[in-house]
């Protein structure tokens, strides 16, 4: 149910600018997305919020959606790799580093 409310709101919101709103997914969500071709970028950088690195990723519509647990806690990773790689595994052939 969360994940089709998710793409309900996702696929109404091409008139709604929201470059400032983060949303949070997990991976398989952000799969789905990436799938439907609604994320173009894939970002690594530093957590604000602890020691670490953590993936976002830029909707077409503008914004950016943190990868978290089922839980819809951002995940940390312990190295720029590590994240790198989960990042990778959401479909991305490519991700940019920001630091």
């Amino acid at each position: 149910m969360h994940g089709t409310l998710v793409y309900l709101i996702l696929s109404s919101i091409q008139d709604v600018d929201f470059i400032d709103r983060q949303m949070t997914m997990t991976a398989e969500q952000l799969r789905a997305l990436y799938r439907q071709q609604l994320l173009i970028e894939a970002l690594v950088e530093p957590s604000l919020d602890n020691e670490g690195w953590v993936v976002e990723c830029r909707h077409a519509a503008g914004g950016l959606m943190a990868l978290t647990n089922a839980d819809g806690v951002e995940q940390c990773f312990l190295d720029i790799d590590q994240a790198t790689l989960n990042a990778l595994e959401i479909g991305f052939q490519q991700v940019r580093i920001v630091d």
